[in-house]
């Protein structure tokens, strides 16, 4: 049927066991990283959906421990919530994004033809703000960091078909780091997980053919974080069962630190999904650093996250809900 991948034949399969470093780095070395960072990340992703709900008002939520479950509300009694977080939170947001970039450069050399080449890079840089909706980007990287205390991160990439920049503003709860590294520089790994339609991954043509063969279908959760999934399923309604018309994957991108016998270091790109053994994507670049660019916003020494702004505030607003609460019971009680 349309969408399905061929079976792998034998010559597929001798192909497949030529591959046996790209299975080896996979298995060995990607989605055991993976599998340590989320693990390491759990409690962020916890605390990181609490108070998002809180921001978007549900802020009388309950964590059920025995079926693992959050209640969004409860009818017992009158629960006033009085949401000071997200005024606060927008004052903020507001305050330190109320700025319109005009660039302006300035010359490399005193000629004519120098001055008239800044002013079109000048130019140039006004075109990227408004067409890669920078403004909208960076008040979206606010509010991240006022709730996760960090925002992002973006990812800086150059489109060989368009031939110009792009920026791609990526999920926090959909981007994993080395868990002991101290700061975005000093990781050994990143690795971004986002999910796509199985026809996007099986017919793009930039990845390898058997690997590409081992993705046999869609899979039913929709995030890495079972927190983030979710908020998917009870914020937007989001099934977690794939229509068969129209199934996903997530795809995971990885960087990884190669160190080599001489000292130095070049950047290794690895892209798969769970059902592959031989990565989609293994390609070893002249690159020595990430193409992420991490908003930090809430500083903890020699940590990557921080605890956040809205975290020391949300015990103030529950107070103010609590007594809200009380008053409404008191001044109409039956």
């Amino acid at each position: 049927s349309e969408g399905n991948p061929q079976t792998i034949s034998l010559d597929d399969r001798k192909k497949s066991d030529a591959k046996y470093e790209e299975r080896n780095f996979l298995a060995n070395t990607a989605k055991m990283a993976l599998r340590h960072s989320a693990d390491a990340r759990r409690r962020y992703d916890y605390e990181w959906m609490v108070r998002d709900l809180f921001r978007r008002g549900y802020q009388f939520s309950r964590y059920q421990p025995n079926t693992q479950t959050i209640v969004l509300a409860s009818r017992q009694t009158a629960k006033i919530p009085v949401n000071i977080v997200a005024a606060q939170m927008r004052s903020i947001r507001n305050q330190v994004t109320s700025f319109r970039p005009k660039y302006e450069t300035l010359p490399r050399h005193t000629t004519e033809e120098s001055r008239v080449q800044a002013r079109y890079t000048g130019k140039l840089l006004d075109y990227y703000f408004d067409h890669l909706k920078f403004k909208k980007k960076i008040k979206e990287t606010v509010t991240q960091g006022l709730m996760y205390s960090v925002g992002g991160p973006w990812q800086i990439v150059y489109d060989e078909q368009k031939k110009e920049v792009n920026v791609w503003m990526v999920d926090t709860f959909d981007f994993f780091f080395d868990p002991l590294a101290e700061s975005l520089e000093e990781c050994e790994y990143v690795i971004k997980a986002v999910r796509r339609p199985k026809n996007e991954i099986i017919f793009n043509q930039e990845y390898d053919e058997i690997a590409r063969k081992e993705v046999m279908g869609g899979e039913a959760r929709l995030a890495v974080s079972e927190y983030k999934q979710f908020m998917l399923q009870a914020l937007k309604d989001v099934t977690q069962y794939n229509r068969e018309e129209a199934p996903t994957l997530i795809l995971f991108e990885g960087d990884f630190k190669i160190h080599d016998e001489d000292g130095t270091v070049h950047m290794r790109k690895v892209v798969w999904t769970d059902q592959n053994s031989i990565p989609l994507v293994y390609e070893d670049t002249d690159e020595d650093e990430f193409d992420y660019c991490l908003y930090v916003a809430d500083l903890n020494p020699k940590e990557i996250y921080g605890e956040s702004w809205m975290k020391h505030v949300m015990p103030i607003n529950r107070v103010v809900n609590s007594l809200e609460s009380s008053v409404y019971d008191y001044n109409y009680r039956v």
